[in-house]
């Protein structure tokens, strides 16, 4: 992803850039589980939605409306993703299918950030008061 945030792009270790998108996101973005794609977080007309990008044709794919920081679980089975707080500016973890349909609220409580076990349908979450690693998908 690059600072101004106009463009993502797919790089190899080296810093060469082997595929580049013109794809306005504004949280960095994270792969499919098949490496095939890429999960974002873009800005439609202000209204925030996580789609997939697939890398082979350029195709974006709508996935969840009013989410950011998606990201999907190892197996495949869940897609993850914050939402803002009805009630104020903070973050809540929602975990869905995997493309986020049936989406349920994790926890009630503000989430800085989140991340799928490598192994397991768990997820280790960042409060803004403390650390959890209990939360299942």
């Amino acid at each position: 992803m690059s600072p101004d945030l106009d463009h993502t792009a797919v790089i190899s270790p080296s810093g060469a850039v082997v595929k580049r998108f013109d794809i306005r996101t504004w949280s960095p973005p994270t792969w499919t589980t098949n490496g095939q794609g890429l999960l974002l977080a873009v800005s439609d007309h202000g209204e925030q939605m996580a789609e997939r990008l697939d890398l082979a044709t350029g195709t974006e794919t709508p996935l969840v409306q009013n989410a950011f920081a998606p990201a999907a679980s190892s197996d495949g089975a869940h897609l993850a993703f914050l939402r803002t707080a009805s009630d104020g500016p903070l973050s809540q973890l929602w975990v869905g299918d995997s493309i986020g349909r049936h989406a349920h609220l994790v926890t009630g409580q503000p989430v800085d950030s989140y991340a799928w076990s490598p192994v397991s349908p768990k997820l280790a979450v960042i409060t803004p008061e403390n650390v959890t690693s209990s939360a299942e998908g």
